[in-house]
């Protein structure tokens, strides 16, 4: 709480010793027990070294290492993070269990990075702006911010946007490759329809696009990346 009362978006905790600075934020990890059983926990503390949650339940054990989830809701829409943590720490009297991520990939890093300063800052956490993080940590602009919009027997559904100087690449017919922002690997689409749209003082293009082949259906809703050629 500030000095006028108001509750801030978010509760820095940093601690001077620690390398990297902590912060509450709105997500959850999900990673399956000793016994491979589904575990869920809202994180107390993220940080880009690692974070912490507090469960008097858990089944693995000091130095374990583990893959998982980091779970977050961002402009309404549910985002993961595939990541690869150590137990460093339990606390038995208090349920805090303490973890370091290992060997977090470059856009794991920067979407995390991007999260983090946000929350700090007590900025407005969006979408775009994560993807716009994370595609120049990366060294390449050209990715557009799309979304999986639905998957079904039909096939996977991308809505695109992009500025309005990039109409004459975005038409019906066109191919272009798309990714998950968390990921290397490129999937083919088509552009089935566009339009375009009001933005503040600028104009947009919405275009949907058809996948080439399936997707799993845990990435309805996903954010992605979209390539278009130069």
């Amino acid at each position: 709480m500030d000095r006028n009362g108001t509750s801030a978006p978010c509760t820095p905790d940093i601690e001077t010793q620690r390398q990297h600075p902590r912060v509450r934020v709105p997500a959850r990890i999900r990673y399956q027990g000793a016994h491979r059983e589904g575990m869920e926990h809202q994180l107390t503390d993220l940080s880009a070294g690692g974070f912490s949650f507090t469960s008097r339940g858990v089944t693995v054990h000091t130095n374990d290492f583990l893959k998982g989830k980091l779970l977050f809701a961002i402009d309404r829409l549910s985002f993961a993070i595939d990541v690869n943590f150590e137990i460093k720490s339990i606390d038995r009297d208090t349920g805090r269990v303490g973890c370091a991520f290992h060997n977090l990939a470059t856009r794991e890093l920067s979407a995390l990075r991007y999260l983090i300063e946000a929350y700090r800052a007590g900025d407005m956490v969006t979408m775009g702006d994560m993807i716009s993080s994370v595609s120049l940590a990366s060294g390449n602009t050209r990715f557009n911010a799309g979304l999986v919009k639905s998957i079904d027997a039909s096939g996977a559904i991308i809505e695109g946007r992009f500025e309005i100087h990039q109409y004459a690449h975005v038409q019906p017919g066109q191919r272009v490759e798309f990714k998950l922002i968390t990921e290397q690997t490129l999937y083919s689409a088509r552009i089935v329809d566009t339009k375009v749209e009001s933005c503040g003082t600028t104009y947009v293009v919405v275009a949907l696009l058809q996948a080439d082949s399936p997707l799993p259906i845990e990435l309805n809703g996903q954010p992605v990346q979209i390539l278009l050629p130069l």
